[in-house]
């Protein structure tokens, strides 16, 4: 089984680095697949689910991120997001409320650039719900 080097991190940690198999992104553009010897790109991270297949595990490993940027080089691949957690370090509860209370702004306020930010926590909040429930164990 050929391998790659995989490194994603974010400002405040390393959330995985080590060899890898098979890893899916998601990207501006839709989900992207990488294996070993991939062609050398960079693409913009979109929020959504990470998938890491180890050489040494039967079970993914999944991660909910937020945007950043992917980068392939020589074999090597580095994820540099804004933030990333597995689905059981995700808080529910804190994510729903972070989901209503940007919808509630959304409703009333129509500036531009307001807009844009709550838009972004709203996408990370409902990204996060969707991992959390679907790869909840």
């Amino acid at each position: 089984m050929k391998t790659f080097s995989l490194k994603i991190m974010t400002p405040e940690k390393i959330f995985y680095s080590g060899e890898c198999v098979a890893l899916r992104v998601p990207l501006e553009d839709g989900e992207y697949g990488i294996m070993a010897n991939h062609e050398n790109v960079i693409g913009a991270i979109a929020p959504g689910v990470v998938k890491i297949t180890t050489p040494s595990s039967d079970e993914d490993i999944i991660g909910a991120c937020d945007e950043g940027i992917l980068k392939v080089h020589d074999n090597t691949v580095y994820l540099l997001v804004d933030a990333i957690e597995y689905p059981e370090d995700i808080d529910e509860a804190k994510e729903r409320e972070e989901m209503i209370k940007a919808e509630e702004i959304l409703k009333y306020n129509q500036q531009r650039r307001d807009r844009f930010i709550v838009e972004a926590e709203l996408r990370r909040a409902v990204t996060r719900l969707k991992v959390k429930k679907k790869y909840r164990k």
